[in-house]
């Protein structure tokens, strides 16, 4: 997939760049969850940050297309890879970077909702932002801390 990633942007082949790269970071993600539910924290982080990684590059493209479904599915999976990475922080006990994770989790969600409310196709996918917004208010609070709203990036 990396491979077939460079082979399109090496092309020009915006969309299908992104997409791929999309794709692998979905693989990343995967495989750090999976390692998250069997307790190997140390390569669940790795594989949250390269997921984290691919996303954000397939976003930057994703977002010059913007194709509001394509952003909004970004959206999601970089919220999803920033709560597995707060939950990681949060079991070694390192509250400041949870808590850090957890609100641009949660100040994504507002992002995600806007994008979502404009697409009348996809308003079935507010349960993505309900689950990211309850997950990153519980993390923001086992930190001593209640998210806040910001429309800041």
């Amino acid at each position: 997939m990396e491979r077939k990633s460079q082979e399109y942007q090496d092309r020009e082949f915006v969309n299908d760049y992104a997409t791929t790269v999309h794709n692998l970071a979905f693989v990343h993600q995967f495989l750090a969850e999976e390692f998250e539910r069997n307790k190997k924290y140390q390569d669940a982080q790795i594989e949250f940050k390269k997921a984290l990684e691919s996303y954000l590059k397939g976003w930057h493209y994703r977002n010059r297309l913007y194709d509001r479904r394509y952003v909004a599915q970004s959206e999601v999976r970089l919220a999803e890879c920033e709560l597995g990475l707060a939950r990681l922080f949060l079991e070694q006990g390192d509250k400041f970077n949870a808590r850090f994770m957890a609100q641009s989790s949660f100040n994504r969600s507002v992002i995600i909702r806007e994008l979502y409310l404009r697409i009348p196709q996809q308003e079935f996918r507010i349960n993505d932002v309900e689950n990211i917004e309850r997950e990153s208010t519980r993390i923001c609070k086992v930190c001593g801390f209640e998210p806040h709203r910001s429309y800041l990036r």
